[in-house]
């Protein structure tokens, strides 16, 4: 094996090209320490391009001391890079190796002209959270152990979003999506609105028909004042909220709370075990709400930018 030309990091730790046996074994071991529903992150990872995909094996003082494995993200320019993983050798935990590795990530990310660095961790992981304590949190993955359907307030109804309402639905969220990922530090508006929209096109090829997904509005006064969105079994036992907001002419009234009851019912009559969703980071209210209905955090998106 040899040094990537200009690569080492304090402690004296140096970066080579990882064998084609330590990459196996690494992969191996991922799976088995990502969550389950995430697993599949392996298979998307080996489907990239082998030229947008880098396995360093850690080494100081001549030793092994563990793995870095880092990806690009498709299709953005500038490039974002994905650090899926560090792995540190048990024999060599606590002594600064992870923070090291860190450090090289960026620094690896830095060399390849890369704008923004992402991080995914599992909270519950306290030495994952204290290695990226600090780092801004892009969004997170939330999930919900259902218990059964729940009554929706009085004088609240749901019925499909169809037609006009799907299209006007449609346009606000492309929008909206594209200037929360901006907020974010994902790009700017400008590069994001189309992806925004090729990402909605991938969803709902057939728009509001298409098959495995619930687009609901609720009623209440005879006035349209919440949607909801949710992907039927995105992961085994899990539906996936997709989107959910109240009309803003009708916030703080509860509309949005009982569209998020509304999904649960969704998922109870689908047979799902689970609710699960995605929340922005800068959505502190959004956030509160989640957690008062008795979702978890169970996946969290940090980002460096370079």
């Amino acid at each position: 094996m040899r040094s990537v030309a200009g690569a080492s990091y304090a402690p004296a730790m140096d970066l080579r090209h990882a064998t084609p046996a330590d990459v196996a074994a690494w992969e191996a071991d991922w799976r088995e320490r990502l969550p389950e529903g995430y697993r599949q992150r392996v298979e998307r990872r080996r489907e990239k391009p082998a030229d947008s995909r880098f396995e360093f094996a850690l080494h100081t003082g001549g030793e092994h001391v563990g793995l870095l494995a880092m990806s690009d993200v498709p299709g953005q320019q500038p490039v974002q890079m994905l650090l899926d993983d560090i792995v540190i050798d048990p024999a060599h935990r606590r002594k600064g190796h992870a923070r090291a590795a860190l450090a090289a990530a960026v620094e690896h990310a830095r060399s390849r002209g890369a704008a923004l660095v992402r991080v995914n961790l599992q909270p519950e992981d306290a030495a994952q959270a204290a290695l990226v304590e600090g780092l801004v949190v892009t969004s997170q993955h939330m999930n919900l152990e259902l218990a059964g359907a729940k009554p929706l307030p009085e004088g609240v109804t749901a019925e499909r979003l169809t037609g006009a309402d799907f299209d006007a639905w449609r346009a606000e969220s492309v929008q909206g999506y594209a200037e929360l990922n901006a907020e974010n530090g994902l790009g700017t508006l400008e590069e994001l609105l189309p992806e925004a929209e090729k990402e909605f096109a991938a969803l709902l090829p057939q728009g509001a028909d298409t098959e495995g997904h619930h687009l609901h509005k609720l009623v209440a006064g005879g006035e349209w004042v919440a949607t909801i969105w949710v992907k039927a079994f995105y992961e085994p036992g899990t539906h996936f909220i997709f989107d959910v907001v109240a009309d803003p002419a009708h916030r703080g009234k509860g509309y949005g709370r009982a569209a998020m009851l509304h999904g649960e019912n969704l998922a109870v009559a689908d047979g799902a075990t689970h609710l699960k969703l995605n929340v922005h980071g800068t959505n502190t209210l959004a956030i509160g709400l989640y957690e008062r209905l008795g979702y978890r955090t169970v996946y969290q998106f940090r980002a460096i930018e370079l």
